[in-house]
C-alpha cells in the first residue's frame, strides 16, 4: 500500500509539471515548432534529472537495515517477556551473556546477529540490570556499527528507534546523567 502511494505521488509529481511545461512551451513557441520540440525534450530531461537527484532516506528499503531492526525488535520482545516473568527485571549480565540467558531460558529461539557484522562477532551491545520501570527512553541494547550514519537502538519498553550517530551520543550522555542522579537519590 505504501509503495503504491509512493508510485502514485511520483506519477503526479512528474506528469503535472511536465504538462505545465508543455503548455508554457506551446504558448511561447507557436510560431517556431522546431524550437518547441527542442525545448520540450530538454525540459523532459531536466525534470527527470531533478527527480533522480532528490535525496532519499538511506535507511529505507534496505533489507539489511530492516533485518537489523527486526533482530533488535525480537530481542526487545524477549527481554520484555523475561522481565514480566522476573519481577520486571532484565537479565543482569551485559552483552552476549545477557542475551544468552534469554536463549537458555527459552525466550529466544536463536541468537541473531546484525547482517552487517562479521560471522563470528556479536555486534549488539546489551546493557543489563535495568527494569521495565526505568526511563522508557533508556537504551538497553544497540548495534556497535553505524549503518549509513544511523544506529539502531532498543529501548527499555521494547521499541526500536533509529538515531543519527550524534543524536545517539547525546542520548547516551543524557541517560548517563539521569542514571547518575538516580544512583545519588538511591544512596540518600
Amino acid at each position: 500500500m505504501k509503495n503504491e502511494l509512493e508510485i502514485l505521488m511520483i506519477i503526479i509529481l512528474t506528469v503535472v509539471p511536465l504538462w505545465i511545461i508543455l503548455k508554457i512551451a506551446e504558448q511561447l513557441f507557436k510560431k517556431f515548432p522546431t524550437i518547441k520540440i527542442v525545448a520540450t525534450v530538454i525540459s523532459f530531461f531536466a525534470y527527470f534529472l531533478i527527480i533522480l537527484c532528490i535525496p532519499k532516506d538511506p535507511t529505507r528499503s534496505n533489507p539489511k537495515l530492516m533485518n537489523c531492526q527486526a533482530n533488535l525488535s525480537r530481542y526487545g520482545k524477549a527481554l520484555v517477556c523475561y522481565a514480566l516473568d522476573h519481577q520486571r527485571q532484565f537479565p543482569l549480565e551485559d552483552s552476549l551473556e545477557g542475551i544468552q540467558v534469554l536463549f537458555k531460558q527459552g525466550y529466544l529461539e536463536e541468537v541473531r546477529n546484525c547482517p552487517f557484522a562479521k560471522a563470528n562477532d556479536f555486534s549488539y551491545i546489551y546493557k543489563g540490570g535495568y527494569s521495565l520501570d526505568d526511563n522508557k527512553e533508556l537504551p538497553i541494547m544497540w548495534d556497535i556499527m553505524p549503518h549509513n550514519g544511523y544506529i539502531m537502538v532498543l529501548k527499555v519498553q521494547g521499541n526500536v528507534k533509529r538515531y543519527k550517530e550524534n543524536d545517539f551520543i547525546e542520548l547516551m550522555k543524557k541517560c548517563s546523567e539521569e542514571n547518575q542522579e538516580q544512583l545519588i537519590n538511591d544512596l540518600e
